[in-house]
């Protein structure tokens, strides 16, 4: 029972370490293209569909994986060229790494990242530039940085050779091959979901954003809410006078709609009655060895007994735990 209850502890401990300083790559505003040069007069371009990776602050880490086999460059033939043993050989090798060394600003948000890039078995040492924005919330109150980069690689640094020789001593495919994109960054526990940018369509979001946007003034908007509060309709629901003041967006998820806005004041009661739910679920699995206790016979805490009503009371523990994780960041 003792290692139960220290189990329950670290859950609920754990449950509240975030990890502020660690940012991953939301894929919703994020891409990596390519171009090389075709012919010596035109280029393809194309780009990678799957990748993740994250930016550590604390550390200064970077570190992105990308799926060679997501290869697109608008061609089924080409790309099945591209993923085959002539270049990639992304069966057999279907990760390309990256990983950083160093990182060193050079002013005005510039940044140079200096890394082992990984094609197929060959490694590379490359320096990447890039921009990395100022943290900017979006229409969900969530945080983001953009970084925008760009780099040039020589595939046959990396055994990607497959060419065809033309006149003039010239080839059908360039070595140099330009590397760019963007990648939204957002903290690891607080991404915008996919879903979040179907956003509904209904009366009050127009006005609302019209009066974001300076087109209606304060006092108009205020007028239309309360007719809206006078004769609400089912699509158009009673907005409060909080929420229109601070204009916030409406959020899909229960917790907005509700109305409520995580501040400091709703942490503090929300940690305060965690605890207690914490107490609540500590009694509880006291409560179900006390009935195996007084129910089976034949218990003992180191019989198979004592194994079995360990599991219920390991499922409380669990329960409380994942509910306090969705009520506080799910």
């Amino acid at each position: 029972m003792k290692t139960i209850i220290i189990l329950l502890l670290t859950l609920f401990t754990s449950a509240y370490a975030v990890d502020e300083k660690k940012w991953v790559i939301n894929k919703n505003h994020s891409e990596i293209l390519f171009v090389v040069s075709y012919l010596g007069v035109s280029e393809v371009t194309g780009s990678f569909q799957s990748f993740e990776g994250f930016v550590d602050f604390a550390t200064n880490k970077i570190s992105l994986s990308i799926n060679a086999a997501s290869i697109s460059s608008g061609n089924g033939m080409r790309d099945g060229h591209l993923k085959s043993n002539d270049f990639l050989q992304a069966k057999e090798f279907p990760l390309i790494l990256f990983d950083s060394n160093k990182v060193t600003s050079i002013g005005n948000n510039k940044y140079q990242a200096v890394g082992e890039l990984v094609i197929k078995d060959k490694k590379k040492k490359i320096t990447i530039d890039y921009t990395l924005t100022d943290e900017v919330k979006d229409t969900w109150e969530k945080d983001n940085r953009f970084v925008n980069f760009n780099f040039k690689i020589n595939r046959k640094d990396f055994e990607l050779t497959w060419n065809k020789p033309l006149r003039n001593n010239q080839f059908l495919v360039g070595d140099t091959v330009e590397i760019k994109g963007v990648f939204q960054l957002q903290p690891i526990n607080a991404l915008t979901a996919s879903s979040k940018h179907m956003i509904p369509t209904t009366k009050y979001i127009e006005m609302r954003d019209k009066l974001r946007l300076g087109e209606i003034d304060q006092k108009t908007f205020n007028e239309f809410k309360k007719i809206e509060i006078a004769e609400p309709t089912v699509s158009e629901p009673p907005i409060t006078d909080e929420e229109a003041a601070a204009a916030t967006t409406e959020d899909s998820n229960l917790m907005t709609a509700l109305n409520v806005v995580r501040t400091p004041i709703w942490m503090l009661w929300f940690l305060v009655l965690s605890f207690f739910g914490f107490i609540g679920s500590i009694l509880a699995m006291f409560k179900v060895k006390e009935i195996f206790f007084n129910k089976i016979v034949r218990y003992e805490e180191g019989n198979k007994w004592g194994v079995v009503s360990d599991l219920p009371t390991v499922v409380v523990g669990m329960i409380y735990a994942m509910a306090v994780w969705h009520v506080g960041w799910g």
